[in-house]
């Protein structure tokens, strides 16, 4: 999801909340690349549960990973994923200037 997100998106963070009581999935989360960003207060449906934890993964975070950037085809590095954009960016644009 995290490819799809950065890669076809074009995204530059993602975010996802969780209860602060399920420390398994901040766990999991932390290990996937994910940071703590905020505590917030559960509200609507969820105002009598635990707060919630915020968290965020950035492309640069993402991509700086050797195997997530191998995994993506653009080499080890987050320059090599800037570069990959730059260079899809230009092919829409001569795309568009086709039509």
């Amino acid at each position: 999801m995290l490819f799809f997100a950065f890669g076809i998106l074009r995204l530059s963070s993602v975010y996802l909340r969780v209860l602060m009581t399920n420390e398994r999935a901040i766990r999991m989360y932390t290990k996937l690349g994910f940071r703590k960003v905020a505590r917030l207060s559960a509200t609507g449906r969820l105002r009598h549960s635990a707060p919630l934890i915020l968290m965020e993964i950035r492309a640069q975070d993402f991509y700086s990973d050797p195997a997530n950037a191998a995994a993506a085809g653009l080499g080890s590095t987050w320059e090599a994923y800037q570069a990959s954009l730059r260079s899809a960016g230009t092919a829409a644009s001569h795309c568009k200037s086709r039509t």
